[in-house]
């Protein structure tokens, strides 16, 4: 037998929340916690994630160990080399945006937690973003995101500190339909031997990294990988010196000679259960010493308090299910990045006449209206992104046949001849979303010849 893991007793919870106070703790989360129930024993998301893939690409489930997980099945799935990787970020994709998730219990404890104003997220969902808006913006899109990526510019927190936005970094990247984004062991390999070097890393993300102590919460890597992403994390001074910090979650633990080396660089394993316990009983504390006071200010506040961003002149409008958030967000960030403007309903809080006449407006005085068609728009139902479409199609009337009013993105592979998705729509240049940077440099001329033909001669 290998040695004992020493237990996490009284004195390491006080140092933890005292660490936890002075704005010295990042917490780094993984997969365990996405579970998606609060009976025990419940599957995690990527549980379910693992056994759907297994069963629409035709997997062996015998070839698996008992108790796989998303990594067990994509690397099963490249073992044959006639597999296609389009396939698997397809399916993929289907099977996260079939439905919406709810934001399980241990990030919405978690999210309460107001000492925490960066978490490090080590899975591609938005779980953690849904939470953290849920708990302290009743909904609204008021959380900074941010993804790493292979094939987009580096993007990293702000520089000072305090920032009043809480920030979400996800280190492997964000569910996508280019599939940058971590799904194999190779995949996070390639991402973490990218962030190893100083040209390619968000630099003011590991500054802070280096700076403060991590709280690994049920990432579940095998030692290796988790090695290789502490060493890229904290740099040389995790060899050589070590660094203050706590790991929960199963696989460490079953590793005894693994967890000792993590111990003899003052990092400290926590045996008495699972990352969901942890975090269960971390709340508490938190709550016991700090709420609810402190509670207060992650607690939902009044719609009336949260107005919509304003809309400004020549705006992008973006219409979309609210299943298709995650998207949604997605398209503004890349506008964003080149500098065009885009207005979306990002509260789905407010309602009443008032507001219906004020997305009307917008709608009337935006550059570009973009519809995201997907699966969850091919439906029947009452659904207020209706209102929107219908909008948009008397608008576009009123343009000439050359203008391109309406941007259509199709997110999945729905038929466009599905029900619920308009003729008008059909009859346009419908994108896919990997056509995304063309729509973009469309919209910027558009932008661009709108403005000049206001201005005074």
């Amino acid at each position: 037998m290998g040695p004992a893991v020493s237990s996490f007793n009284d004195r390491n919870w006080r140092n933890l929340l005292m660490d936890m106070e002075a704005q010295q703790v990042i917490p780094v989360l993984g997969s365990e916690l996405l579970v998606l129930g609060e009976e025990p024993g419940q599957p995690t998301l990527y549980q379910h994630l693992a056994k759907e893939l297994v069963s629409r690409l035709s997997l062996e489930e015998g070839r698996l160990p008992e108790g796989y997980g998303l990594l067990e099945a994509t690397n099963l799935f490249f073992q044959d080399p006639r597999n296609r990787a389009d396939d698997l970020y397809y399916e993929t994709r289907g099977i996260l945006t079939e439905r919406s998730w709810p934001a399980p219990e241990p990030l919405r404890q978690l999210a309460a937690i107001t000492h925490f104003d960066l978490f490090v997220s080590t899975t591609f969902d938005s779980l953690l973003e849904q939470a953290v808006n849920e708990v302290r913006f009743s909904g609204a899109a008021r959380t900074q995101a941010i993804a790493y990526a292979e094939k987009r510019q580096v993007e990293d927190i702000p520089a000072e500190s305090g920032s009043a936005r809480p920030t979400i970094f996800q280190l492997f990247g964000k569910l996508d339909a280019t599939g940058d984004y971590g799904i194999t062991e190779e995949k996070i390999l390639e991402f973490t031997h990218r962030l190893q070097s100083r040209d390619l890393r968000p630099q003011n993300l590991f500054d802070a990294l280096q700076a403060k102590s991590l709280l690994v919460l049920g990432c579940g890597f095998p030692g290796w990988l988790t090695r290789f992403l502490l060493r890229a994390a904290k740099g040389e001074q995790f060899l050589l010196q070590g660094s203050r910090g706590v790991i929960v979650d199963r696989s460490t633990r079953q590793d005894p000679e693994f967890a000792l080396f993590l111990e003899r660089r003052q990092t400290v394993i926590y045996s008495q259960g699972d990352a969901v316990q942890f975090v269960a009983e971390l709340h508490r504390r938190w709550m016991e010493k700090f709420g609810p006071t402190s509670a207060a200010a992650a607690s939902p506040q009044p719609a009336a308090e949260q107005p919509a961003e304003d809309f400004k002149p020549d705006s992008v409008f973006l219409s979309y299910a609210s299943e298709d958030r995650q998207y949604a967000l997605q398209v503004k960030q890349a506008f964003d990045q080149t500098g065009v403007d885009v207005w979306f309903d990002q509260s789905a809080l407010e309602s009443g006449d008032d507001y219906k006449l004020k997305i009307e407006k917008n709608i009337e005085d935006c550059s570009y209206f973009v519809p995201l068609i997907s699966r969850n728009t091919a439906t029947m139902e009452k659904r207020f992104f209706r209102r929107e479409w219908s909008k948009a199609i008397d608008e576009a009337e009123a343009y000439p046949p050359e203008y391109p009013f309406i941007q259509p993105i199709l997110l999945d592979d729905t038929p466009l001849d599905s029900p619920g998705i308009p003729r008008q729509f059909r009859e346009r240049h419908v994108r896919k979303l990997e056509a995304l940077p063309e729509l973009i440099e469309d919209a910027k001329k558009r932008i661009r010849e709108r403005r000049l033909q206001r201005r005074p001669a």
